[in-house]
């Protein structure tokens, strides 16, 4: 929530400025965002450069550093293509790294090949609330933002990111509640509908997105579903004396204790 709020408000600094015809006085420019603000005052040149620093920071900054910081983690958040997406899933749960290394809870939530997709969400929210504001008519920032929203909802579709089915549902819906508002957005602006049917639209929206929140918070907390015990992987780890990830050879000698009764670690 804060970075999309902060970036848009540090895009607004940079927008263009707007001229206007001062009579006598020739032209004068304010900035789009805030026509307080004059573009000829020193004020603005300040502001100007602050923002392109902020701009570095957050928008680019933010999204790459967490991209920079999983990434020293990818073997571990997505193992060896030879297992399978259970095992691998609970491989990662009981791997101890995890729990010295905080950032890795970005990643822990979706399913090992999709490690990366909170940058995604991070680019996806970016797109929508600040990169519009590169566009200079309304009509281009609208089909630039339809195009993302629907674009995104099908990738949010196919890819089912989530290890919990739930929340991979409602995001999903979630997604289809941003399209809908963009839609609803431009019938109003069309003067397409107004009066009573813009109210009862408008209520529909937000019971659904009150609903929606409703059911998703308490389902979007960083935990992991149980997962069944998976195949043995003797095979696997006897093929691959060096592999040195997630801790494998614990989870064997786990795995052993459980196949065969009154075995236990003090008699290994």
């Amino acid at each position: 929530l804060v970075l999309p709020t902060i970036s848009r408000r540090i895009g607004q600094s940079l927008q263009t400025c707007t001229e206007y015809d001062a009579g006598a006085e020739g032209f004068r420019y304010y900035l789009a965002a805030d026509h307080t603000i004059d573009c000829d005052k020193g004020v603005y040149t300040l502001m100007f450069y602050y923002a392109s620093l902020m701009f570095i920071i957050y928008p680019i900054g933010i999204p790459t550093a967490l991209l920079v910081m999983m990434s020293q983690f990818r073997s571990e958040l997505h193992p060896p293509s030879s297992l399978n997406e259970e095992s691998a899933i609970k491989l990662r749960e009981d791997n101890q790294l995890f729990k010295r290394e905080p950032i890795t809870t970005f990643a822990r939530i979706y399913r090992p090949r999709f490690w990366w997709y909170e940058i995604y969400n991070m680019l996806r929210r970016l797109a929508l609330t600040c990169l519009s504001l590169a566009f200079d008519t309304l009509g281009a920032a609208t089909i630039f933002v339809v195009v993302v929203s629907i674009l995104t909802l099908v990738i949010e579709r196919e890819s089912a990111a989530y290890i919990n089915p739930f929340l991979s549902a409602f995001t999903y819906c979630l997604h289809w509640q941003i399209v809908l508002f963009i839609l609803v957005s431009l019938l109003l602006d069309a003067n397409m509908t107004d009066g009573i049917g813009a109210i009862w639209i408008s209520a529909i929206l937000m019971v659904g997105a009150f609903t929606f929140t409703r059911l998703g918070v308490p389902q979007s907390l960083p935990t992991f579903p149980h997962l069944s015990a998976s195949p043995p992987l003797r095979e696997y780890i006897d093929c691959q004396p060096g592999v040195n990830w997630g801790d494998l050879h614990r989870h064997k000698h786990r795995e052993e204790d459980h196949a065969a009764p009154g075995r236990g670690p003090q008699n290994e």
